[in-house]
């Protein structure tokens, strides 16, 4: 309940249902319990961790959905970010998705439809629907906040494909533009900007340094418990980058565009997580 381990294990899709590369699939997932960034991030290791089959869903979008945040109003509310295609874009921070608002009824029992707020590309009123319909059900069989992956198929079926506990509570940005930088994770912090190249390699960032990258690697997590702050130029409030950087306490900003071009390397940098803004000099 207190750390999501997102993104932190592999995953496999479109495995070839053969037997063999059934085995090798689960072997490879399996192993995955033991690395250097689980390690950095959960303290421990394990040399094999469980395994989940499931149907492969081929999607016309996917999303991630906060079954409760606090909206730029201070009220509660369902927060929701989407792409067209399989989620691994969005939850790995490959791309700045589309985002969902919806407030909660006065009674916090049902989504309040009439109150959608979208930005960036509208979801169709069908697909909005019935999201909405699982995320009451959700909450009304289960006590607690909700980090929950989903699926529409291009049969118009919803798929839900995984469910965590929410592990830090998470502010809507108050923005009006779909595309300006987000606050993804609170607080202000300063330090030697470390630009990461396309190598992708953080084992020269040192303690304290501002960490700026395209999208950050699930393997950067070492790095970025070393970081004093975290800017990326793609990316959402779910995606992997975002909950960790929030679970960690470090202050982050995402979809900052052209970061690596205008922030100059070691020239020190200070990130406002709290309110998105990224200064440098």
């Amino acid at each position: 309940a207190s750390m999501s381990f997102a993104g932190m294990f592999d995953s496999r899709l479109g495995v070839d249902p053969t037997i063999d590369n059934v085995l090798k699939a689960i072997d490879h997932v399996s192993a995955s319990g033991s690395s250097q960034r689980v390690e950095s991030y959960g303290g421990a290791s394990r040399p094999r961790i469980p395994v989940v089959i499931q149907k492969m869903v081929s999607p016309i979008i996917s999303g991630v959905s906060f079954t409760s945040a606090v909206g730029a109003d201070g009220e509660k509310c369902c927060y929701s970010e989407w792409v067209e295609g399989l989620g691994e874009q969005l939850v790995s921070g490959r791309t700045t998705p589309s985002r969902i608002v919806i407030p909660w009824g006065s009674a916090s029992i049902k989504l309040d439809r009439s109150a959608v707020s979208m930005f960036g590309r509208a979801v169709h009123n069908d697909d909005l629907g019935m999201l909405c319909d699982a995320v009451d059900r959700l909450c009304q069989i289960y006590e607690g906040n909700w980090d929950v992956e989903w699926s529409i198929d291009g049969e118009g079926s919803l798929w839900l494909l995984q469910l965590r506990p929410v592990t830090r509570p998470i502010l809507v940005p108050s923005t009006e533009t779909p595309f300006s930088p987000i606050a993804a994770s609170p607080g202000v912090a300063s330090g030697s900007a470390f630009l990461v190249n396309d190598d992708g390699d953080t084992s020269n960032l040192q303690e304290g340094d501002v960490l700026v990258a395209e999208t950050t690697e699930v393997d950067f997590v070492p790095a970025m418990k070393r970081a004093a702050a975290i800017v990326t130029e793609q990316g959402g409030m779910l995606s992997h980058a975002a909950i960790v950087a929030r679970e960690f306490g470090k202050p982050c900003v995402v979809g900052v565009s052209g970061a690596l071009s205008v922030l100059r390397a070691n020239f020190e940098t200070t990130v406002d997580g709290t309110s998105g803004i990224v200064r440098q000099g």
